[in-house]
């Protein structure tokens, strides 16, 4: 026997393979792995350090978004170290002023180019100083205020500064894209400044002479490009330097070298000023070298601005410092100072318009929010405004109280900053960096608004801020963690996405302008807050909030002159809708003497005594406004301004007014929504229809509720009172609920045979008892009562049932309720027809509940009915009327003033902001993937939002598909043309053309889903809490009309609010959509025509084709059937006619009509109607047969649509109508 020889090596070979195999099993039958230590650690700081996976998630992106990959700026680096070798390499120069007094200008000192060589000790260089000749002999150095004498007193050596430091977020590594900005502190050489430089501008001067020389020698370096000046913080008095490294085409670093560098001149510590001089109450800047003789005698008060202005130079690389040692502490601190700088940009640099010329611009650097120590207040120009500068610091106080800890998230570390704000009142207590027992608050409250001191007590950090501006970060601070507690709707969006813009954050406007040759930087602070803080005083709780909108610092060209004064000042206000439109305000009790004189110190002649109705004696303001109540603020407004600051009313303009005439009728302005007439003539009517039970009617009226517009307070133009009710008077609509019975019939035909039945008698009734002209039709009565035309119907609770069950795919009949099978591919063609052609009109009784729905909620908010007036208005003269119904309009508009719809901002209170949020609705909106959930009472839960999302998402999925019998005709077209081009082979799914298999089933697809998929489906979808199913938008508009909508929203948007920024030079911007035809009229920033121009379409340029019509009197003037007494209330030709062309011809054209005017259809060719088709009985319906060439020269017999063909069925369906029809205008 032979012996098998066995090698180990296979039998642990076969042992691994063994082992393996089991622990596949064992995979298999377990395949989630318990979770690691780590992974458990980040769900317990998940659950504790954040507000859910999600946000964590959704926080985590937003850092990885904005954050700077510090590893990538090699050219950057390389970029640095140029300027520093640049700037080491700077000439020494001995500057000799002297002042001629012919040259005018408002840039900065020039000095001329020297040689690189270096020169002698004693030569010297001259530098001519430009100077701006005034009244007061004063010259303007890059908005310095400076005397003549002041400047030849100053002689100097400009050299090489004495270090150049990185300062700010790059090297923290907290920059926030898209801003890329890098700080270089550049210190004074020294000797350069002298102690005697803290007098009367001497040292801001200094800098910035020493700017331009630094500004001369750059020029000269061919690295650096695109040298221009901004300004520090956004003060007109410290200008800074910024240059950008000069790139070739297709540098592949050019995203690493979009940095650019602001170069800061600083003081030296040794170079510094001694801290007593730069105290709040000592005065630098004294009268007696810029005023006349006697005004200098008069006492002079502290600088502290001024002082202000120099203590922070020589504090910029402590500052760093300060902030530096805390970013090193953990990077969730970093990531907060990210989340800051985001939040904070998203609602101080809410501007629109901003460009590169305006300093505003990304590439040049909106705020960067540290920032740089530059900006005050965002990319809008803000200055008196919170940056991430001063947030740094605030972490910093935090941290040293132990509020924060290294534990702690970014999340965490933003919500106590959010808490502090929102708790703490700068501007009553003040903080300090200080250790304890070295404060100086009390000293500095005395010149500040607000006050925060460094850790030096000798700056204050908080100087640029105003009262207004902490006011509204607390305001913004609090909505924040508001929308981040609410448990429905996710707040990160509203929080850190949507930007607070400035155009759209305040109700109403005010631009005041000023005297700039009286408006040097510390007046213009001085000025600035005096004003607010007695427009304060003066409006009380009529505004809950005054902000200036200091127009954004102008980035200046190198070798440009402009202006960079001030000549606008714009208040933004906030109103409280209880308040704000009061006519008196009563003052304190006559018989309090000292109150009664402060009162009348502050009112002058407007206050007055009077005796009120409970018998108080009290002092009184009575404002009358002309033009209506939402005009008393302004008129308050100009009043103080006038009586306070000497400002002619003429100076002061305000938006509040400025589209009130679109809203008049036959030239007279509405001041009243509806007339009160309509609801007197109403409650009559109602008294009427209940006494006609039982002579008349054999049941009880229930209700009477009245859906039409003008009675929610919605309509553009409301029925005014006639008593010779016009023929085509506008009728109002009144819905009439009788007791309910089972005498009612189960059938629906018979129900609405019985309600003809009714609207007879009831017309009968009226006539004989009351002797009213009343108008049967077999689906309403009309009647004439108080120069008004009310229409009456009938609603009746089983039909509603009846027709929900029929629409719903389920019959009643004898009282059994029995399911109807799912139709076929034929039947859903009969459905999606039949809805398509306005079978599923909302009911009767939709309508009411959606009238008392919007009638409650417009008592509420007093701006909404205005603002709705105002959309509709905006639609229809555009030609937009029908296409977008209006109780979906005033939806959309319930969704602005209700939330989250009106997140990031404050319900608007004034309708010209609630017109401006409209539009920027319709713009910006994500009418694709979003529905618009108008919940008004908070009736929604997070789960219904979800269901609602899913549903829509579902709905998207089929939108593509079209309705079963346009899918086969398709199908068939694109086969027949498939075997025409290849000789009757048909192509199979590997040459490109999907067999009908990889289709979707028609049968799969939901009857009540197939009427949305019409003409591209349902382009918006509007859920409120009693219609889920978008039953307003259902027909339209389609994908096509709705674009076309936004489109001019989008325009209509970019006009108006381009109409409420103002730049330095006092004139707005000119910001437009690409192409737009939306031009401004004149160059007055409030000139009405420049507003009124949203309302124009430039029709000849919209349309193809223009149908002009005749009046609809005249037409029915010449009617031979129509007798000339007839009552025809609300007949409108140009609309039935409109319908019949979409009837007819709405496969080739689309149709547009303005139902306020009716004087015109404008008609516009669909894409692709004259485009040639393969032959076929669908096509051959007003087409003509023409030949068209194929890819391998084949003449194919093709049909074409006839146009003249289709012009003349237009003609033939208008004829009488008809006025004259303009082809291609």
């Amino acid at each position: 026997n032979k012996m098998e020889v066995v090698d180990d090596n296979d039998n642990e070979q076969q042992t691994t393979q063994q082992q393996q195999a089991g622990e596949h099993k064992k995979r298999k039958l377990r395949p989630y792995a318990p979770p690691s230590h780590d992974e458990l650690t980040e769900f317990q700081e998940t659950k504790s350090l954040f507000k859910s996976n999600l946000f964590r998630l959704q926080v985590s992106e937003l850092c990885n978004e904005v954050k700077v990959n510090y590893e990538k700026t090699v050219v950057l680096q390389s970029f640095i170290k140029r300027i520093n070798a640049s700037l080491a390499a700077l000439p020494t120069v001995q500057i000799d002023n002297t002042v001629p007094s012919t040259t005018t200008s408002t840039t900065p000192p020039t000095t001329p180019r020297t040689n690189r060589k270096k020169k002698s000790k004693n030569s010297t260089t001259s530098v001519a100083t430009t100077t701006n000749t005034t009244t007061l002999s004063m010259v303007h150095a890059g908005g310095i205020p400076i005397h003549t004498d002041e400047i030849s007193k100053l002689k100097f050596t400009v050299a090489a500064p004495s270090s150049v430091h990185l300062v700010g977020s790059y090297p923290q590594r907290t920059v926030a894209k898209p801003v890329l900005n890098v700080d270089v502190a550049v210190e004074l050489p020294a000797g350069y400044v002298r102690s005697k430089d803290v007098l009367n501008y001497r040292y801001l001067y200094k800098r910035a002479v020493y700017l331009h020389y630094l500004a001369q020698h750059l020029k000269q370096d061919p690295h650096f490009a695109d040298l221009k000046w901004r300004f520090f913080r956004d003060d007109r008095q410290k200008p800074v330097l910024v240059v950008r490294p000069r790139t070739q085409p297709g540098d592949v670093y050019a995203a690493q070298t979009a940095f650019v560098m602001n170069l800061i001149p600083v003081l030296t510590p040794a170079a510094a000023f001694k801290p007593s001089k730069l105290l709040p109450d000592r005065c630098n800047v004294h009268l007696s070298t810029f005023t006349k003789p006697e005004a200098a005698k008069q006492p002079e008060a502290g600088t502290p601005h001024y002082n202000n202005r120099l203590a922070e130079d020589a504090a910029v690389r402590q500052h760093y410092s300060t902030v530096q040692d805390l970013m090193k502490i953990s990077t969730s601190m970093q990531e907060a100072v990210l989340l800051l700088k985001v939040w904070l940009r998203q609602r101080e640099g809410g501007v629109l318009g901003a460009t590169e010329e305006h300093g505003t611009g990304t590439e040049t650097g909106e705020d960067d929010a540290q920032e740089s120590c530059i900006d005050g207040g965002g990319a809008g120009g803000r200055e008196d405004g919170f940056n991430g500068f001063i947030a740094s610091m605030v972490l910093v106080y935090l941290f040293n109280r132990h509020r924060l800890t290294k534990q702690m998230s970014s999340y965490q570390i933003f919500r106590v900053f959010l808490d502090f704000i929102v708790k703490t009142d700068l501007s009553a207590v003040g903080l300090t960096l200080q250790t304890e027992g070295q404060s100086g608050i009390d000293v500095f409250k005395t010149g500040y608004p607000v006050v925060f001191l460094d850790t030096s007590g000798t700056v204050n950090l908080t100087a640029r801020v105003s009262v207004s501006a902490y006011r509204e970060l607390q305001r913004e601070a609090a909505l924040s963690l508001k929308y981040l507690d609410d448990p429905i709707v996710d707040g990160f969006e509203s929080v850190f996405i949507k930007p607070v813009l400035t155009h759209l954050a305040y109700d109403t406007y005010f631009y005041i302008q000023l005297d700039p040759s009286k408006m040097d930087e510390d007046k213009y602070m001085r000025v600035r807050d005096r004003i607010v803080a007695v427009l304060q005083e003066g409006l009380g709780d009529r505004a809950t909030s005054i902000r200036v909108l200091s127009p954004p610092a102008l980035l200046i060209g190198y070798e440009k002159k402009e202006s960079i004064h001030r000549s606008t000042l714009v208040l933004g206000v906030l109103l409280d809708p209880e308040h704000a439109e009061r006519g008196v305000d009563v003052g304190p009790p006559a018989d309090n003497a000292e109150l009664s004189a402060a009162y009348r110190k502050f009112w002058g002649e407007k206050s007055q005594i009077r005796r009120f109705k409970d018998g108080r004696i009290n002092e009184a303001l009575v404002w009358n406004s002309e033009q209506g109540r939402h005009l008393i603020v302004t008129e308050i407004v100009q009043y103080i301004l006038r009586r306070h600051f000497a400002i002619d009313p003429s100076r002061v303009q305000s938006v509040a007014d400025q589209l009130d005439s679109l809203l008049s009728h036959n030239g007279k302005v509405l001041i009243k929504d509806t007339s009160v007439d309509i609801q007197v003539a109403l409650l009559q009517l109602s008294g009427f229809i209940r006494g006609l039970t039982p002579r008349y009617l054999p049941l009880s009226v229930v209700s009477l509720n009245a859906i039409s517009p003008a009675f929610r307070h919605t309509d553009v133009h409301p029925p005014q009172n006639d008593k010779h009710a016009s023929r085509l008077a506008t009728p109002l609509e009144v819905v009439i609920q009788f007791e309910n019975t089972s005498a009612w019939p189960s059938d629906l035909q018979a129900i609405r045979q019985l309600k003809s039945g009714f609207y007879i008698k009831m017309a009968q009734g009226l006539n004989q008892a009351h002797k009213l002209i009343a108008t049967p039709t077999p689906e309403y009565t009309d009647v004439v009562l108080g120069g008004f035309v009310f229409r009456l119907f009938i609603h009746q609770l089983r039909e509603t049932l009846l027709a929900a069950r029929e629409e719903n795919g389920t019959s009643n009949t004898a009282g059994a309720t029995k399911t109807i099978p799912p139709p076929t591919a034929s039947g859903q063609v009969r459905v999606w027809k039949r809805r398509h052609d306005g079978g599923f009109v909302p009911t009767v009784h939709d309508r009411s509940l959606h009238a008392s729905t919007i009638l409650g909620f417009s008592a509420r908010h007093p701006a909404y009915s205005k603002t709705v007036r105002l959309a509709k208005k905006w639609l229809d003269s555009h030609m937009f009327s029908d296409m977008l119904r209006e109780e979906a309009v005033e939806l959309l508009v319930a969704y602005i003033f209700s939330a989250p719809g009106e997140r990031p901002y404050s319900t608007p209170h004034t309708y010209l902001q609630g017109f401006l949020r409209f539009l920027h609705l319709l713009a910006t909106f994500d009418w694709e993937n979003s529905p618009i959930i108008v919940d008004i009472d908070n009736e929604f839960t997070s789960q219904d939002r979800d269901t609602i999302q899913k549903g829509l998402d579902r709905l998207r999925r089929l939108q593509g598909k079209k309705p079963p019998s346009q899918q086969n005709e398709e199908e068939e077209e694109q086969k027949k043309e498939e075997e025409e081009e290849e000789g009757g082979k048909k192509l199979t799914k590997e040459q490109g053309i999907k067999p009908a298999s990889y289709r979707p089933d028609p049968a799969k697809i939901d009857p009540r889903e197939v009427g949305l998929l019409a003409e591209g489906g349902c382009a918006i979808n509007i859920v409120t809490p009693f219609e889920r199913s978008s039953k307003w938008t259902r027909q339209s508009p389609t994908v096509l009309t709705w674009n076309r909508i936004v489109a001019y929203a989008q325009r209509s948007y970019d006009v108006l609010s381009s109409r409420l920024i103002v730049h330095n030079n006092g004139h707005t911007t000119a910001t437009t959509a690409t192409n737009t035809t939306l031009t401004t009229a004149s160059a007055t920033p409030l000139a009405p025509a420049q507003w009124k121009v949203v309302f124009h379409t430039p029709i000849k340029q919209h349309f193809d084709v223009l149908i002009h019509l005749r009046p609809t009197l005249d037409v029915l003037n010449t009617h031979e059937d129509v007798p000339p007494s007839a009552l025809v209330a609300g007949l409108s030709f140009a609309e039935r006619y409109i319908n019949e062309l979409r009837q007819v011809f709405g496969r080739f054209a689309l149709f547009f009509y303005n139902r306020l005017a009716q004087d015109m259809i404008g008609v516009l060719w669909k894409p692709g109607t004259f485009d040639a088709k393969s032959f076929s009985v669908l096509h051959a319906q007003l087409a003509r047969p023409v030949t068209q060439k194929s890819a391998s020269g084949r003449a194919l017999p093709r049909l074409m649509v006839n146009k003249e063909e289709v012009l003349s069925g237009m003609k033939a369906l208008g004829t009488g109508l008809l006025s004259s029809l303009e082809l291609d205008p």
